[in-house]
């Protein structure tokens, strides 16, 4: 173990600039040696996670309708990445930002930028984008506390029902969210910044404005086009028999 110079933090404001070297690491047909790997901070039951920087040199399918993780290579036509049947597919810019894919979604009329999670069981909003973008009211009917955060009493989560989840042209209606406090920002780095004392090095360390987790990726079968810098979302549940006739066929419930 050792001190790196990137620090990590987790929604619970946990930081952690711990690295350790990794002899050797496979996956599926890929192998890697003497890798730099990141310690996150605080208590997982994961054994660790698994970031971009493995595979954002391919293209990486995630089809939660089968559970296969599958990765392509990128030298293909642009668009040419469609290998399975779909009623419909949505299409979105996409970005790496803070080592996360975020992309930009709709969420009942409000364009706003959402990071893909895998790790996360929920989908997960913070409370300032809850209060001054949705104008929710905390504890109020519609958006109750559901329990303490992090356990701690003094820290409270909500969880709230949004009518319309879009990713282009991929609805999936009535998502469930759970709005958490800002803690990344609230417990972030303190000290100064170099050049400008004006600044805590933290103050430019935020949640997102939406965190889409499995509670709504399960529902989609996604490819990431990292080299296109674009997103292909379609329903992971199997194409009816009408759709082959050209009947339409729901979105994602």
């Amino acid at each position: 173990m050792r001190q790196g110079n990137i620090t990590l933090y987790s929604t619970r404001g946990e930081q952690s600039r711990d690295q350790t070297l990794v002899k050797d690491f496979i996956y599926g047909k890929r192998r890697a040696s003497d890798s730099e790997f990141l310690v996150v901070p605080g208590a997982d039951t994961a054994a660790g996670l698994f970031g971009l920087d493995f595979v954002n040199r391919y293209d990486m399918d995630l089809d939660f309708g089968t559970d296969m993780l599958r990765v392509f290579s990128q030298d293909h036509c642009e668009g040419g990445v469609l290998y399975w049947q779909a009623p419909v597919v949505g299409v979105v810019p996409m970005r790496l930002l803070n080592g996360h894919i975020t992309v930009k979604v709709s969420l009942d009329g409000h364009e706003i930028d959402a990071i893909i999670d895998t790790g996360a069981t929920d989908s997960a909003m913070s409370a300032d984008t809850a209060r001054f973008l949705y104008r929710l009211e905390l504890g109020a009917a519609g958006t109750e506390v559901a329990g303490d955060f992090a356990g701690d009493p003094n820290e409270k989560i909500y969880q709230h029902r949004f009518d319309n989840l879009a990713f282009g042209d991929i609805q999936v209606k009535n998502a469930q969210v759970t709005i958490i406090p800002d803690l990344v920002n609230k417990r972030g780095e303190r000290q100064q910044q170099a050049g400008n004392r004006a600044k805590l090095y933290g103050d430019e360390m935020k949640l997102p404005e939406l965190i889409i987790g499995m509670n709504v990726l399960r529902k989609l079968h996604i490819y990431v086009a990292f080299g296109e810098q674009r997103m292909y979302v379609s329903p992971a549940t199997p194409v009816p028999a009408a759709a082959a006739n050209g009947m339409p066929v729901p979105a994602a419930q």
